[in-house]
């Protein structure tokens, strides 16, 4: 405020409420937030409210439908309740998105560790990646194949590290 901003040091859900940040933002951003809570969808209608008609809205965080978490499973050191909470897929992401009043611009899984992770868990117990596919892969540990993995899995956004822009609707 020192420089002429007004400011809200408090959660999205009393900010949305605020006069002077309803529908202001060009860009609203959360950050690795979504993981953590009960009702996402509550979340990002607040998130709306603060943008303007056509603002995006940039949220980061982990997806169910990623490769370390869909193969780990419960094993996965990211199911860690009660820290994470939920674990949205690429599918819940786009009715996500539509019941909150929000246009998909984009969906990306850029993660780099998806692969290092599963063969961690392969490296400390060989009996937990059923998958013989895995497993060998794991087992022959070329540094090529498995960095060409994991290049394809966020060319094909199936890393579980999500980014998502979305738009709101001009409505």
């Amino acid at each position: 405020e020192a420089r002429g901003y007004k400011t809200v040091n408090d959660m999205c859900e009393v900010a949305s409420e605020e006069e002077f940040l309803k529908g202001s933002a060009s860009l609203v951003t959360s950050f690795e937030l979504i993981e953590h809570l009960i009702y996402p969808d509550q979340f990002l209608l607040h998130l709306t409210k603060i943008a303007a008609k056509g603002g995006v809205i940039l949220l980061t965080g982990l997806t169910g439908s990623g490769f370390d978490i869909e193969v780990l499973g419960a094993r996965s050191k990211s199911v860690s309740p009660p820290h994470h909470l939920n674990f949205i897929t690429r599918k819940g992401v786009k009715l996500l998105l539509e019941r909150c009043g929000l246009e998909e611009m984009s969906f990306s899984t850029p993660g780099k560790l998806d692969v290092d992770i599963v063969r961690n868990a392969f490296l400390s117990d060989p009996l937990s990646i059923k998958d013989p596919f895995l497993s060998q892969m794991f087992y022959e540990d070329d540094p090529l194949v498995l960095q060409d993995f994991q290049n394809f899995l966020v060319r094909n956004n199936k890393s579980s590290h999500m980014w998502i822009l979305a738009r709101k609707k001009n409505f």
